[in-house]
């Protein structure tokens, strides 16, 4: 792939730049207070500064030559705090009505059509106290985008016809999260805090709490709360910082300064009178998680620079021996990691410690909670030592050093997400690094830290905890509890002494102490592509291994990818599936005392169970990569299961898999479609039906069989040698010691055609989830480098028409998607739906009917020459990027050697079947494929449950005898009363 240089397009950007010299009466500059370098060459001739325009927007300026993508996200200091008590989430109905339209663009879905046109993302999120507006696009497109997105912020519309239509989408999203555990908890919080707080009220609102609103008080609202002086804007473009200075003066000037004072949210969040208490809250799906919180004085919030809450969470959260969770999993009550978080909302700090239990932990939760306090008091005997300050320091440093690059979009999220929760003028050093070492800030933390303070909340089934639920939620019908916890208990857990089995983690051995690069004569000057021509180590009986020097990203970085083929694991078993499930759960879980340490200290593990086996993945700084992989293997491969374990990890392993069949309709409905497209398909009800019956003893027996024959596919990729390669390779076989699974008996997941004369086909599966879920796939044959170009180009043109249609015109569904997707070298074209208020079939004659009206308009307005020419050149320039990270570049060469077999020149036939295709052939193909005459179309709908008042659906009655008999008795019925 073709690195994109930037001189000419400088060039023709400057005919559409303003003439506009910004100067010091339009903008100051502000003090930049990173002075830490980025060391990998990828970001070679990055530049930035902070300025302040004149109505007081601050804005964070990146000029970065090589990023592929340009990026914006705007930061209003307004959220859900600020919603008015007669409108409770007014501010999130705001963030969505910024997007229908201003005065100098007032068609009201142009800037999400102009964004996607030009192979952009766009988002918005509304949070607690500011509220976020972003997107990613072409960069040749960046000028008009940005332009797009100011004018959110100086002539809105507020149109009122989209008022309503809007309301219903609220709607629709509230539905969505309605069986979503954590909100649901959440929601329960809210309600029990005190009620002079903000954050007790619904924040993200539905029809009822927002059924009143008008566009007038949206607007009243809008100049209320929405001012210059309370935001903030992040650039990144390839454009020089003069030219990005340019631009952002130009456009944001505009944005009214109405000089807002900063609202003061001083109001405690916890009420005295749930502190001391447990809250049981009945969940939707088979979880068990306790989580304790604590609100800490405002003081602490002010400590950004020794942010003693994260010294903290090193300690509580870490998962080696001796660590808090090491010791509860020793007793089976514990089910994953434990998650410490703090969290500065305004003056308010939160303090919270989530663990997810098993049965047994749940039953025991007082011991559990015991043992958080042990923790906490050796915490205070021993102090925290300087070393865990100074580890994280080292680490954090390696990692923004060596930073890789990241998707744009994703990018700017994380930056819109850091700064509306810290200042732009510390952005990024302060969401990266603690800047000071301070003990007696840690030690004056902790002692917040009492039984007496908290609240303890315990999601889990009644079955379980025996509480009966006797209060109901308001906004999402939660079912809870509240109890007191006795008073002699809380003494027993505030004098509680320390543990012996819990202690400080040892110094971390992992982090890396050389940080040397190899040459890299060509590095930055040649085609990307030609990095991924790589070496075979071995191509023999025992397996194929490849290996690529990196000689483009520049960091001391490797990723290795191993797939193990075994015969013991094949796709077509539910039985065999669940084993490899149950060995990848029970090797990380057995191997989580190593593989955590190093993970922090930034080199990571992983194993994924295949359609054929497992794989390994390594990835992170190369010093110690080797030692610890070999370490790895060699326990994995000794491994010895005992029962206590085993049962453990078989009910975890259960949940998920009850779990995965109460997700989102439409995940569901995605699932079973990729699955029904496979010849063998084995569903999450057949896993769950088949490791109930999976014993210790057929464990035991599989792991003695597993490494008895082997195949292995690998891919090495970094800063390392050939020579190293090689001598990873032997050392490997020599762990595996294994006999040859001949490549003759390999299993192949292979893709269902579905068949012209047969179809098309659906099915509408039944689920236990609320909504209704429906994915239609519409087969395109035959494959080739062309046909997927124009198929690619096809479903981009179609996507914001698509959500147009059925989201925003006819308000159908809150999620709408359409894409292209490849399975295996069959293409699909995909269109998704979820919904609240529409029964399935409706929205499947609806997608259909979209399709039509589209393909009948598709040369005349829809996708003309002109609008083809500037699609391809944005997917083209797409595909021509380079690979962003060296563990994206290792699995890119894993997929062309063994998915593409070994077809190394893939991206290239791809770039010429996008080079190739003329708009007369991509009409022909369009026109085959998404035409009546293509029956090969299957549709997948998941149907749970919508409320009666949302829906229509019409009941079936085979004669008219059957409906007038039908009628009558309803008739009869009505006379009676």
């Amino acid at each position: 792939m073709r690195k994109i240089l930037f001189y000419s397009f400088f060039l023709v950007f400057n005919f559409f730049l303003p003439n506009l010299q910004a100067d010091s009466q339009q903008y100051s500059v502000i003090e930049n207070s990173n002075q830490t370098e980025i060391l990998s060459p990828c970001f070679a001739g990055r530049a930035t500064t902070k300025i302040r325009l004149s109505n007081d927007l601050e804005a964070y300026l990146i000029s970065d030559p090589n990023v592929d993508k340009s990026s914006a996200a705007l930061i209003v200091r307004a959220g859900k705090w600020h919603d008015s008590i007669e409108h409770p989430g007014i501010a999130h109905f705001l963030e969505h009505m910024l997007f229908l339209g201003s005065k100098k663009y007032p068609q009201e879905s142009e800037y999400m059509k102009f964004i996607f046109k030009h192979d952009g993302m766009l988002n918005a999120f509304t949070y607690s106290t500011f509220t976020a507006y972003l997107f990613s696009i072409d960069n040749t497109a960046f000028p008009e985008a940005l332009d797009r997105l100011s004018n959110f912020f100086i002539e809105p519309l507020f149109n009122p016809s989209s008022v309503a239509r809007e309301l219903k989408a609220i709607d629709q999203e509230h539905a969505k999260n309605i069986e979503d555990d954590a909100r649901r908890e959440y929601r329960v919080f809210a309600e029990l805090i005190n009620a002079t707080h903000p954050e007790h009220a619904f924040g993200s609102g539905n029809a009822i709490s927002l059924a009143s609103v008008t566009p007038d008080l949206v607007k009243e609202w809008y100049h209320k709360q929405y001012s210059a002086n309370r935001m903030q804007l992040i650039v990144s473009s390839p454009l020089p910082l003069e030219q990005i200075k340019e631009l952002v003066v130009n456009d944001f000037q505009q944005v009214p300064n109405r000089e807002l004072a900063a609202e003061d949210f001083n109001a405690p969040m916890f009420d005295e009178a749930i502190k001391g208490h447990t809250v049981y809250i009945e969940p939707v799906k088979n979880v068990r998680q306790l989580t304790v919180s604590w609100e800490i004085p405002g003081q602490f919030a002010e400590m950004r620079d020794t942010q003693p809450e994260q010294i903290l969470a090193l300690v509580l959260e870490h998962q080696g021996n001796k660590s808090l969770f090491a010791d509860l999993k020793s007793e089976q009550w514990v089910d994953d990691g434990i998650i410490v978080e703090g969290e500065i909302r305004g003056h308010n700090f939160l303090f919270g410690i989530q663990i997810k239990l098993t049965d047994a932990g749940v039953k025991n939760v007082d011991l559990v909670i015991e043992k958080i306090f042990q923790a906490l008091a050796n915490i205070k005997k021993k102090g925290i030592p300087q070393y865990i300050y100074d580890e994280s320091q080292r680490i954090a440093l390696n990692d923004y050093q060596y930073q890789p690059r990241e998707d744009a979009f994703l990018k700017i999220m994380e930056a819109a997400r850091c700064i509306g929760m810290g200042d732009i003028k510390t952005y990024p050093e302060q969401c990266v690094f603690i800047e000071h070492w301070d003990p007696v800030a840690v030690q004056d933390f902790v002692t917040n830290l009492t039984p007496d303070q908290a609240i303890y909340s315990l999601l889990a089934p009644k079955s379980l905890t025996g509480m009966e639920p006797d209060h109901t939620e308001k906004w999402m019908n939660v079912q809870y509890t509240v109890k007191e916890i006795p008073k002699e208990k809380l003494a027993h857990w505030a004098q509680v002494g320390t543990n012996p089995k819990i202690d400080i983690p040892e110094p971390n051995l992992f982090i890396p102490s050389k940080m040397n690069v190899l040459s890299l004569d060509r590095v930055n000057q040649i085609d990307n592509q030609l990095c991924l021509c790589p070496v075979t180590l071995v191509d023999d009986e025992t397996g194929k291994i490849y290996f690529s020097q990196d000689n483009y990203f520049g960091i001391p970085q490797v990723s290795w990818i191993f797939k193990i083929r075994v015969p013991v694991i094949q796709a077509n078993s539910a039985n065999e599936i669940v084993l490899g499930d149950l060995f990848v759960k029970y090797a990380l879980d057995s191997l989580n005392s190593d593989i955590y340490p190093a993970t922090q200290a930034g080199l990571n593990f992983d194993m994924q169970r295949t359609d054929n086996g497992f794989k390994i993945l390594i990835d992170g700084y190369d010093d110690k990569a080797n030692s610890f992989f070999l370490m790895v293997m060699s326990r994995l491969r000794s491994l010895t299961p005992n029962q206590k374990d085993f049962k453990r990890l078989k009910e975890s392993l259960l949940r998920h898999y009850q779990n995965t069949q109460m997700e989102l309709p439409l995940h569901q409905a995605y699932v079973v479609t990729k699955g029904t497209l496979h010849v063998d398909f084995v569903t999450q009800k057949n896993k769950e039906s088949a490791i109930k019956k999976v014993t210790f003893s057929q464990f035991q027996e599989f792991l003695k069989t597993l490494f008895n024959e082997v195949y292995v596919e690998g891919t090495l990729y970094g800063n390392m040698t050939e020579e190293e390669g090689q001598q990873i390779s032997k050392q490997l076989f020599a762990i595996l010691n294994s006999q040859i699974y001949e490549k003759s008996e390999h299993y192949k997941n292979e893709v269902m055609p579905l068949k012209d004369d047969r179809g098309p086909f659906f099915c509408d599966i039944t689920t236990k989830a609320q909504g209704v879920g429906v994915v239609l796939a519409i087969q395109a044959d035959p494959f080739s480098f062309k046909n997927l170009a124009a198929n690619q180009i096809l479903m981009q043109a179609m996507r914001i028409p698509f959500f147009d249609a059925l989201r925003t015109k006819q308000q159908t569904a809150y999620m709408v998607k359409s894409t292209c997707e490849k399975f295996e070298k069959t293409i699909f074209n995909l269109f998704y739906l979820q919904s609240n208020s529409h029964d399935g079939r409706d929205l499947l004659a609806r997608i259909e009917l979209f399709i039509e009206t589209f393909m009948q308009e598709i040369c005349s307005s829809e996708l003309t020459p002109d609008q083809f020419s500037k699609i391809r050149d944005s997917l083209l320039q797409s595909l021509q990027q380079p690979e962003k990270s060296i563990p994206q570049t290792c699995f890119h060469l894993n997929q062309l050697a063994f998915i593409y077999d070994a077809d190394f020149d893939w991206v290239k036939k791809r770039i010429e079947g996008f080079e190739q295709l003329t708009y007369d052939e991509f009409i022909k193909i369009a026109q085959e494929v998404m035409g009546k005459c293509n029956k090969k179309r299957l549709a997948v709908i998941l149907s749970g449950d919508i409320p009666e008042d949302n829906s229509l659906k019409y009941i079936e009655k085979s004669n008219v005898q059957q409906l007038r008999k039908t009628q009558s008795i309803q008739n009869d019925s009505t006379k009676k009363h």
